[in-house]
């Protein structure tokens, strides 16, 4: 099971939207979705600003 392993964040990717808020990263969000397509580096950023959103909801829905 996936659920068991043990994830390892390596410290300069910890809290790196932290000073951003909902607004700021949705906006980013939108930015990135909206392109024709997207280079590997802006798939993972994309990812990344996902996650943060799904983190500062509290891993709620979004609102």
């Amino acid at each position: 099971m996936a659920w068991n392993k043990k994830m390892h964040t390596p410290e300069s990717a910890k809290g790196m939207f932290d000073g951003r808020t909902k607004e700021s990263l949705r906006s980013e969000q939108s930015r990135l979705r909206s392109k024709e397509s997207r280079t590997a580096a802006e798939q993972k950023r994309l990812r990344r600003v996902n996650f943060a959103l799904r983190a500062k909801n509290k891993f709620g829905p979004a609102k």
